[in-house]
């Protein structure tokens, strides 16, 4: 078992980081499939808290952050490589283990951390510090250590108390009783304290993680990248384009969860009635990605290149002298056209490195954008967070995903009042769908 409270210390050469990755990938597939882990290639890259162990759990914490990872699949494959480890534990083991983790503890808790990992510290540390306590291990490895019922039930009550927030899902299906605001372990349940923390402590340094800027500069590392695109081929998303499930009248309506990237095309298109023909591209794709039907988009883009273009707008064409052209092109992003492929969104990524010309309105607003012409879009689709606005000025210096997240964070609040569940978006339409389906 291992809670992976350190990362791995030293160097590494490129072709162990990326077998890591892969033999990390195998032992998932076969705990997926209810298979033998020990029947991996190179068990060497998965020996419990070895540097190999910890650097590809690290990098699969990476990959969730990206969003290349599914969170649950992460969260849920780690929880049963951890049962999986502690059915091979005896007495010593366990022991050995809980000691080595108080060592780690002390050090972590004098470290420079938030509260919210403080307070987790300290209650895995005195969780801890209960189970090797004298006789303790001794009782649960003498009566509870088998699955079945064959062991008569003891009267022996040792109890062990955890705050109710770190055990939801066994408070919520009735497994553990409450006390006083805490979750209720007895003896025969020791098997699920620690699971239940390891889950809990998952959850809360994913979220840590989305805040460091140390974190930031790692994923833009072509290594780390290229580990990511292993963990991308192996974990595909599910296809973001669905046909029909936004109508061309809703779209006004539903431009209000547009990230700000999109939504400063939309408004400009609707102000102007034209746009360059990348910024009409990348908006065509992501209203697609949407589910806007081929005729309703067709429908949609007719609408505003048959009204008068404004004197300032970039292009002068008109749907009535051109309309063939624009059929084909939106007919081409659908798949229907020339080589038929099926195009999809551009990722966060390619729109932060685009080389935007002076005829373009697109682009990230976090990265091209100045900060007075910044402020102003951001002042229009965020009335009233003005000390919010600063903020997310100042950040996207520094990382302009993380501005974008800040962003999302506070449309969530204007609109829905109240905060988006914790997670990673790698393209527009990502984005999208998290904020309006929470």
């Amino acid at each position: 078992m291992s809670f992976y409270l350190k990362p791995p210390k030293g160097q590494i050469n490129l072709h162990d980081l990326r077998e890591c990755i892969k033999q990390r990938i195998q032992c998932f597939h076969k705990i997926e499939n209810g298979l033998d882990i020990r029947d991996i290639d190179k068990f060497e890259y998965l020996v419990e808290d070895s540097i190999l162990d910890r650097t590809g759990h690290f990098v699969f914490r990476l990959g969730v952050l990206a969003g290349v990872l599914p969170k649950k699949t992460f969260l849920d494959n780690e929880l049963k490589l951890f049962f999986k480890r502690m059915e091979f534990y005896d007495k010593d083991d366990t022991q050995h283990f809980l000691k080595n983790m108080i060592r780690q503890l002390r050090d972590c808790i004098h470290s420079n951390i938030t509260k919210q990992l403080s307070d987790f510290y300290w209650t895995l540390y005195n969780v801890i510090s209960k189970m090797l306590q004298k006789g303790y291990l001794s009782h649960v490895f003498t009566w509870h250590s088998k699955d079945d019922d064959t062991v008569e039930p003891c009267t022996n009550k040792l109890c062990i108390l955890v705050p109710f927030w770190y055990c939801h899902k066994l408070i919520s299906t009735r497994k553990v009783d409450l006390r006083n605001g805490n979750a209720l372990f007895e003896c025969h349940q020791w098997k699920d304290v620690l699971p239940s923390l390891y889950l809990s402590y998952l959850n809360i340094v994913l979220n840590e993680m989305k805040y460091s800027r140390s974190v930031a500069s790692t994923m833009v590392d072509h290594r780390i990248s290229g580990c990511l695109k292993i963990l991308s081929e192996q974990y595909p998303k599910v296809d973001d384009f669905r046909q029909g499930t936004v109508r061309l009248k809703d779209v006004e309506e539903e431009s209000v969860y547009f990230p700000l990237c999109m939504k400063n095309l939309y408004d400009t298109l609707r102000k102007k009635h034209r746009l360059a023909h990348n910024d009409r591209f990348d908006l065509s794709l992501f209203l697609k990605g949407m589910g806007l039907s081929l005729n309703d988009s067709i429908k949609f883009w007719q609408g505003e290149y048959s009204k008068q273009h404004s004197s300032c707008s970039k292009c002068s064409h008109s749907w009535q002298n051109n309309e063939k052209k624009y059929i084909y092109g939106i007919r081409h992003m659908y798949g229907l056209e020339g080589s038929r492929r099926n195009y999809s969104v551009k990722s966060c990524a390619v729109l932060q490195g685009a080389g935007i010309g002076i005829n373009c309105e697109g682009g990230c607003p976090f990265t091209h954008y100045d900060d007075d012409f910044l402020r102003s879009a951001l002042k229009k689709n965020l009335p009233g967070f003005e000390d919010d606005i600063e903020v997310i000025i100042y950040e996207r210096k520094e990382n302009a995903s993380f501005s974008c997240k800040l962003y999302r964070e506070c449309t969530s609040r204007r609109l829905k009042q109240n905060s988006l569940e914790d997670e990673a978006f790698s393209n527009p339409l990502q984005y999208y769908n998290q904020l309006k389906n929470t």
